[in-house]
């Protein structure tokens, strides 16, 4: 068994596979686990050496979503509120 997956009891050969946008081919398990832990070992590799760009990245992002939000809530307190005829009559 993988040594990330603690356990396989509720998996379903017959289950439709989660939709992904390259087609891959089927595997054996051993070929999927070795695949699996290659694509885990990459990935951390990728993080450690873009590390600076990926929280730069981050950085900027949430910059533009403060941004954003700090210009929403300006543009609804400036919106007018609707006046009250006072003199309607009744």
């Amino acid at each position: 068994m993988h040594p990330h997956i603690e356990s396989d009891e509720h998996y379903d050969d017959n289950a439709t596979p989660p939709f992904i946008i390259i087609d891959l081919p089927p595997l054996c398990d051993e070929a999927a686990m070795q695949f699996s832990e290659l694509l885990k070992e990459l990935t951390a590799q990728f993080n450690a050496y873009y590390r600076g760009h990926i929280r730069r990245a981050v950085r900027a992002r949430r910059k533009q979503e403060q941004m954003r939000d700090r210009e929403l809530q300006l543009r609804a307190a400036q919106q007018v509120l609707p006046i009250f005829d006072t003199e309607r009559p009744v």
